[in-house]
């Protein structure tokens, strides 16, 4: 049977573990990212916290370790910093939390029901952002859950909307049973995993990185004024909540009542801004000041009349009203309010140093300011051990229709030693590895390489990049993604702020194609390969990276059947399947195989946004044979052959009629019979497609099975 690699809650990528409520101990593997402390560092490892509005803990008690000194916490989880003697007159305030959900209910099929927190956002809002991306789940517990918004599939007729039923939380659990054993509760925190990647001129992106940078600017100030001597108190303040109503910059300001105010706020538009909070000439004055001390320091400012805050339906009025002077300040963000904003890290150097003069604290030399980032590496070639193993490889490499190569060369460098003489690269493309005799093949078993993407068309003189997709997708899904390109030189980070359109963060065409992008690159949604509950794993390509895995594992199972075998069998890597199974087409005409098997997915419609009078697999349930699809149907004769043989194996299988096509439908000779083999997947085609490991094995298991049956001449 096949080994499935470690199980568990807990989420395997990089740097996402369990959290303690003190320290986010994950968060220390960006040190391999950025290795010099500086405003870069602090950036991109508060960017990455999960602080939802009433969840801001972790990044609180982040800061607070950080600086010591005269500390206090509000009862909202607000947390003041004071310096300087007596009482602080003058107050820096800014928010520490970022938009998320939270979990209404769990349904009993494991579900967690969402609703969006705070006044600010509208649901219809929210849903944009945040439907068919990857998640983490905040418990009460202090534990931090992988999950997945659920997201509809494009093989279906009804989808390209949300429905009615609002958003769900996919952790992979199949009960409330099980979600609850997992520590998830009503009230959890939901937030958008983080990416926090660099990009082309100097950019840090990540969802919302803008709400952080008002944190690093006070963490940065903090240890600044624990060093110098005030002459007035001066206090620095994150406020929880500001997605709620700003409830916790309401209280804070109303415990201090400062005299002068300055609220670092997330970002509005590409440029730095700066406005007073009210018309009266003391907040004028102070805003005008902090621009001409920006001015000093290479930052431009946009000069705004005034700043509109979002308090709820019940506030009273605006939070400094009593304050002599207030302004707001805020930097620059490219994709400014979304989940795709970037920012220049050296920007928040700069503020960090505006504030600090501002309050009287010298401005020094500071920590440098290096922002150094290491490239990701590319997946090893040493043949991996477990299919958990081999799919999070698989997944790292980008492999869109017409552009398969490096999942190509990465699939032969895995071949046992026994087939490696066996294999050859087709006219189209397809890698083809024969076993067992030299004879026409008796069966081949074929998985797809590609997956579906973008082509890059065209170079906008401003640096962003139009693209079109490669394959079927529901385009709005990718929206705010972040994603990859595969450049000249290798992969290129990039989010995808709109649709069909990708910011690598240049400014002009020129400074695109210094990056090695040129029209007719192939782009996807970032590689994210995630563990969520028990045996369900998450990710972009699992169609048909399963497959592909599940093809690999067969032919190292059938060295000795191989060797003494009657008959042979073709196991083919095919490529353009998602751009019209071209490659299956160009060996269809070359071949014919007595059974054909394409082993791929079974769109599912175990989610809750699918009706189910059709395509219903359960995850967890065994292999699906795909009897019937939109490309043509196995006779039951063929299907009845393969449930017995899984029968007489106990390998666990279900039957099913669903959407799509498969490799297997372009056979059309007489002499060859097709019966589609696949693995239940939820949500296809987007960013977080759903499968469990379990219906992989079975599907293993029964791949060995028929292949064995081929190789013996039966």
């Amino acid at each position: 049977m096949f080994r499935l690699g470690r199980l568990g809650p807990t989420v395997r990528d990089g740097c996402l573990r369990r959290a303690s409520r003190a320290v986010f101990s994950g968060l220390l593997c960006l040190a391999s990212v950025f290795p010099a402390a500086s405003s870069t560092d602090d950036l991109a490892l508060l960017a990455a916290v999960d602080a939802a509005a009433g969840d801001e803990g972790r990044l609180v008690s982040m800061i607070a370790d950080r600086v010591g000194g005269r500390q206090r916490f509000g009862r909202d989880g607000s947390l003041v910093l004071e310096f300087g003697p007596g009482a602080p007159t003058t107050l820096i305030v800014t928010a520490g939390d970022e938009p998320g959900l939270v979990v209404s209910g769990i349904d009993a099929e494991g579900y967690l029901r969402v609703h969006p927190l705070g006044s600010g956002r509208s649901a219809e809002a929210m849903a944009r952002h945040f439907a068919g991306q990857h998640v983490r789940v905040s418990t009460h517990s202090d534990g931090i859950l992988a999950g997945v918004i659920a997201a509809p599939s494009v093989h279906f007729r009804s989808s390209g909307h949300l429905g009615g039923q609002g958003l769900f939380v996919d952790v992979g659990a199949a009960s409330s049973a099980e979600a609850k054993l997992a520590g998830l509760g009503v009230l959890d925190r939901v937030t958008l995993e983080k990416r926090v990647a660099p990009l082309a001129g100097g950019w840090l992106s990540s969802p919302w990185i803008s709400s952080r940078v008002g944190p690093t600017v006070v963490l940065g100030l903090a240890e600044r004024l624990a060093q110098v001597e005030l002459s007035s108190g001066v206090a620095l303040a994150i406020a929880a909540q500001q997605e709620a109503g700003n409830a916790g910059l309401t209280r804070v300001v109303n415990s201090l009542q400062p005299r002068t105010l300055v609220l670092l706020a997330p970002a509005r538009e590409t440029a730095a801004s700066v406005a007073p909070c009210s018309g009266r000439a003391d907040s004028e004055a102070l805003a005008r000041r902090l621009s001409k001390i920006a001015s000093s320091f290479g930052l431009e400012v946009v000069w705004r009349s005034s700043h509109s805050l979002s308090l709820g339906p019940f506030s009273a009025g605006e939070p400094w009203s009593a304050a002599s002077a207030c302004a707001v300040l805020s930097p620059g963000a490219r994709n400014a309010s979304s989940a795709a904003e970037a920012v220049q890290p050296s920007d928040v150097a700069k503020l960090r140093e505006v504030l600090a003069v501002a309050i009287g604290a010298r401005a020094g030399s500071g920590r440098p300011e290096t922002g150094a980032v290491v490239p990701p590496t590319a997946a090893a070639r040493r043949p991996p051990k477990t299919l958990d193993d081999r799919l999070e490889r698989l997944l790292s490499v980008i492999g869109v229709s017409g552009n398969e190569g490096p999942v190509r060369d990465l699939i032969r460098s895995w071949l046992p030693e026994y087939a490696t003489g066996r294999a050859g690269v087709d006219g189209a493309g397809n890698l083809v590895v024969r076993i067992g005799g030299r004879r026409a093949p008796a069966a081949a078993f074929i998985a797809h390489m590609d997956e579906i993407g973008f082509r890059v068309t065209s170079i906008r003189a401003n640096g962003l990049l139009a693209a079109v997709p490669v394959g079927g997708g529901i385009q709005r899904l990718f929206a705010g993604q972040p994603s990859l390109i595969l450049g000249d030189r290798g992969a290129v980070h990039a989010v995808t702020p709109a649709e069909r359109t990708l910011d690598i963060g240049a400014s002009s065409r020129a400074d695109v194609e210094a990056a090695g992008v040129v029209p007719g690159a192939t782009a996807t949604a970032f590689r994210r390969y995630r563990r969520l509950l028990g045996s369900r794993v998450s990710g972009r390509s699992l169609d048909d990276r399963i497959g592909c895995a599940l093809l690999l594992e067969a032919i190292a199972r059938l060295r000795g059947a191989a060797l003494r075998a009657r008959g042979s069998v073709d196991f083919v890597f095919s490529a353009k399947e998602e751009t019209g199974l071209q490659g299956a087409r160009h060996y269809a005409e070359e071949h014919m195989p007595v059974h054909v098997y394409a082993i791929d997915t079974f769109v599912t419609s175990d989610s809750p946004l699918e009706p189910r009078h059709m395509a219903f697999a359960r995850l967890g349930s065994g292999a699906v044979v795909r009897a019937v699809d939109e490309s043509g149907l196995a006779t039951r004769d063929e299907v009845d052959r393969v449930l017995r043989i899984a029968r007489r194996n106990s390998i666990p299988v279900q039957v099913g009629v669903t959407a799509g096509g498969n490799d297997s439908s372009v056979f059309r000779s007489l002499d060859s019979a097709s019966v589609p083999i696949g693995f239940p997947l939820r949500y296809a085609h987007a960013p977080v497609e759903v499968a469990d490991l379990r219906d992989a094995a079975a599907v293993a298991d029964l791949v060995e099975a028929l292949a064995r049956e081929a190789l013996a001449g039966r």
